[in-house]
C-alpha cells in the first residue's frame, strides 16, 4: 500500500508538470532566500566578534612610586573583577624593547634616551559588551585615571552587534513566515486545480485517508526537491563567494566569512528539513478543505 501511494505520487507529478515544477521552483526561491539571509547574519555576527577581539584588553598603567607589594595587590584587585579572564604584567623595559623593535631602523634616533614608559598591566576581558562595567570596577581601584582602553569603539562593536542580532532575529522569523506561506499557498494552487479528481474519488467511495496519502507524499516530494535545489546553490554560491573573498581580501578573509563547512552543511539540512516539513503539512492543510464533498 505504502508503494502504491508513493508510485501514484510520482505519477500525480509528473501528470501535472506545470504545477509541481511551480512547486518546486516556489520551494526553491524562498528557501534559498531563507539560506543566504542566515548566511549573511551569521556571517556578520561572526565578523562582527572577531572585531571586538581586537578590543578585548585593557592597559593599566601602573604609577612609578608603586613598589612590587602594591603591585601584587592591584593585580589581584584587578583579578578578582567580574569579565576580567586575564591580568599580565608587562614590565616598562620590555614595552621599551618591544617599541624599539616596531621602530626598526630608526630606533638609532632613540639611543640615549631614558625610558619613559611606565609598568603595565595587559587585562583581558571576555565580553566586550560589558566592558564599560568593567572599566568601571578598574577605576574604582584607582581613581587617578590610570587606565586606557578605547571604549568609543568598542561601544561601536557593541551597538552593532545587538543590532544585528536583534535585526537579524526579526528578519528571520518574518522570512521564515513568508516562506512557509508561499510554499503552502502554491501547494494549495496545485491541489485546488485537481478539486474534481478529488471529489470524484469520493463519490465512488474512496476514503479520506486513501486519498490524502498520495497528495501528502506528493507533497513532501515536492518539497524535498525543492529544498535540494536550494541546497545545492547556496553550496555553490557560498563556496563562490568565499574564493571572492580569499582572492581580493586575503589578509581578512578569515574575519570576514566563517570558512568551517560545518555551517553550511547545517543550513542546508535545516533547509531539507523545512522543504519537507513544509511540503507535507501544506499538502495536509490544503486537502482538509477539499475532502468536505
Amino acid at each position: 500500500m505504502r508503494r502504491s501511494r508513493f508510485v501514484t505520487a510520482l505519477r500525480n507529478i509528473f501528470r501535472n508538470a506545470l504545477m509541481s515544477f511551480a512547486s518546486i521552483v516556489s520551494v526553491a526561491f524562498t528557501l534559498i532566500m531563507l539560506g543566504m539571509v542566515l548566511l549573511l547574519l551569521i556571517n556578520a555576527e561572526y565578523a562582527t566578534e572577531k572585531v571586538g577581539e581586537r578590543f578585548d584588553t585593557m592597559r593599566y598603567l601602573i604609577p612609578e612610586t608603586a613598589n612590587e607589594a602594591e603591585i601584587a595587590r592591584l593585580e589581584d584587585e584587578i583579578k578578582a573583577i567580574d569579565n576580567v579572564t586575564n591580568v599580565v604584567l608587562v614590565p616598562k623595559e620590555e614595552a621599551w624593547a618591544q617599541t624599539m623593535e616596531d621602530f626598526g631602523e630608526d630606533a638609532s634616533a632613540f639611543e640615549g634616551m631614558d625610558n619613559p614608559l611606565p609598568n603595565v598591566f595587559e587585562i583581558q576581558i571576555a565580553d566586550i559588551e560589558r566592558a564599560d562595567a568593567t572599566l568601571e570596577a578598574i577605576e574604582n581601584i584607582d581613581q587617578d585615571d590610570n587606565v586606557r582602553y578605547d571604549r568609543d569603539v568598542a561601544d561601536i562593536i557593541t551597538n552593532f552587534a545587538r543590532v544585528i542580532r536583534i535585526a537579524g532575529t526579526v528578519l528571520v522569523g518574518a522570512l521564515l513566515f513568508i516562506t512557509i506561506l508561499s510554499i503552502v499557498n502554491t501547494i494549495r494552487v496545485g491541489i485546488s486545480s485537481r478539486q474534481t479528481e478529488i471529489t470524484i474519488m469520493r463519490y465512488v467511495g474512496a476514503t479520506r485517508q486513501y486519498i490524502r496519502g498520495p497528495f501528502l507524499i506528493e507533497g513532501a516530494i515536492l518539497g524535498l526537491v525543492g529544498a535540494g535545489l536550494s541546497a545545492v546553490t547556496l553550496y555553490y554560491s557560498y563556496h563562490e563567494v568565499q574564493l571572492l573573498v580569499q582572492r581580493y581580501l586575503s589578509r581578512m578573509s578569515n574575519e570576514i566569512m566563517i570558512t568551517d563547512q560545518r555551517l553550511l552543511w547545517q543550513i542546508m539540512v535545516l533547509n531539507l528539513i523545512i522543504g519537507v516539513c513544509v511540503g507535507f503539512l501544506g499538502s495536509l492543510y490544503s486537502m482538509r478543505k477539499h475532502l468536505k464533498v
